[in-house]
């Protein structure tokens, strides 16, 4: 088991578990079972996904990367459908945050909702682009360009970009509404980022904006 391996485990484990922890703390009323109309513990989705990004986990530290994939890509498609499913409840419930308690509440899980997008569109731009997942180690086609690709950097000829680059990506997405020194090449990075930048905006511009109005 090579250290390398262990590390990008390691790293892309945090970010489930921060993904998870956002889950445990939002209102129950924005869990996907909700949407669904399912009979769901509000601990239910969060604790699921976590379970599956433990078994990517392991399978990236044992070299089976090919299955990994598989595994992250049911992960994100379960936390992208709870994440979307907790933005339409909370903006079609917007009436119902009431009064100063009510105005903190909605501040709270507005918050949350954001950084879960982050974090989730993070670990989509990086199972989408990074080189891990090609079989010679090698990205062969970038979906991202980052300065140090564009530029050709003295030092970086060999870089590739880490889990944490992604990370950085997405945020500059969630508070910019677009990448900003890390361009989109493809029409996959290009729409993901347009429904990243749609999530924040709805966040920003309409929940966190009427908790602001309503504690004031």
């Amino acid at each position: 088991m090579s250290r390398p391996k262990t590390r990008t485990a390691l790293a892309m484990l945090s970010i489930p578990v921060g993904i998870a922890l956002t889950g445990y703390l939002i209102s129950s009323s924005l869990q996907l079972g909700q949407l669904l109309r399912i009979d769901l513990a509000s601990y239910a989705v969060p604790s699921a996904g976590l379970a599956i990004a433990l078994v990517c986990a392991i399978l990236l530290m044992a070299g089976r990367v090919r299955i990994a994939r598989r595994i992250v890509i049911l992960y994100l498609v379960l936390s992208a459908a709870d994440l979307v499913a907790g933005v339409a409840l909370l903006v079609a419930g917007l009436t119902s945050y009431t009064g100063g308690e009510g105005g903190t509440r909605l501040l709270l899980d507005s918050v949350l909702l954001w950084l879960s997008n982050i974090q989730i569109f993070a670990l989509i731009y990086w199972t989408l682009d990074a080189a891990l997942w090609s079989p010679t180690g090698v990205g062969r086609r970038r979906h991202f360009f980052f300065p140090q690709h564009v530029d050709k950097l003295p030092g970086y000829e060999t870089w590739e970009p880490s889990l944490f680059s992604y990370v950085y990506l997405a945020f500059t997405i969630s508070t910019t509404y677009g990448p900003t020194d890390m361009p989109a090449t493809s029409d996959t990075a290009k729409a993901l980022a347009m429904v990243q930048a749609i999530i924040a905006l709805a966040l920003f511009t309409l929940t966190i904006a009427r908790a602001v109005a309503i504690i004031g």
